[in-house]
């Protein structure tokens, strides 16, 4: 069941990815976290497929400071 939230959630991410911005609102950092913690602990399970403007944002946002200096290593 969990697994279906988080789909369901990616699909209304993506359609919201758009109106995104540089890590401003608790919001913003909040979905980096959560993209970055299914990179970091579910990778046999990608996000990316069929999520194309969520994972332009996230390759834009992942290198500022707020997530680059607190991504895990490993």
């Amino acid at each position: 069941m969990q697994q279906g939230k988080v789909k369901r959630s990616l699909a209304e991410l993506e359609k919201e990815a758009g109106s995104l911005g540089d890590l401003r609102t608790i919001g913003e950092i909040t979905i980096g976290c959560a993209l970055g913690y299914l990179d970091f602990r579910y990778a046999n399970e990608p996000w990316r497929p069929g999520h194309p403007k969520l994972e332009a944002w996230y390759a834009k946002v992942v290198k500022l400071p707020p997530l680059a200096e607190t991504m895990p290593v490993g």
